[in-house]
């Protein structure tokens, strides 16, 4: 079912560069949770944060919403700074 969704709306909207695309790819993420397949929900959870990300910003809920489960994007601590796990320039 979410994948006829997401097959419509990339045609509708002219690729996936639509928040409507990356809340669809984020429902087949999940359902990929359901499953207990992890590396199908991590693949389907990246491709829509990457998608959040360049139409709706790095703040917006959608985007923060799905930051902990892309193990590719760093948290990001007050200021804007990307964490690095380095502490006092060490």
């Amino acid at each position: 079912m979410y994948t006829k969704s997401l097959d419509i709306e990339t045609r509708i909207y002219g690729g996936d560069n639509h928040p409507d695309v990356a809340a669809s790819i984020k429902n087949i993420g999940i359902v990929y949770h359901n499953k207990g397949d992890r590396a199908a929900e991590t693949e389907m959870y990246t491709k829509a944060y990457h998608i959040f990300l360049k139409v709706l910003g790095p703040h917006h809920p959608e985007t923060q919403g799905l930051k902990p489960f892309v193990p590719s994007v760093p948290a990001i601590v007050a200021g804007g700074v990307p964490e690095t796990g380095k502490r006092d320039g060490h």
